[in-house]
């Protein structure tokens, strides 16, 4: 069977399977780049764990939000967090 990737090009099956076995014995052809292992870093300079407590029916309201909008709770509160700071910081 032929697929036709995104870019245009076509691939076997036994392009598949081959590409598959040269994965699997630790060969990758081409050009991949920088292989980067783990999750992308939030930042260059140095993190700071902030760590609070919040009533269970706040957390579960949290995860809802998070969840709705495809992020990981930590991110959304990131983010719910800066963007309170930066209001903040921008009225005084």
């Amino acid at each position: 069977m032929e697929y036709t990737l995104k870019s245009g090009a076509v691939v076997t099956d036994d392009d598949l399977e081959r590409i598959a076995d040269a994965f699997e014995r630790g060969e990758f052809p081409g050009k991949p780049g920088k292989l980067v292992v783990g999750r992308p870093r939030l930042s260059h300079e140095p993190l700071e764990v902030i760590s609070f407590k919040v009533p269970r029916s706040m957390a579960q309201t949290i995860n809802r939000a998070a969840e709705a909008t495809g992020e990981s709770r930590s991110s959304f509160l990131r983010d719910a967090a800066m963007e309170k700071a930066e209001r903040t910081l921008a009225a005084s």
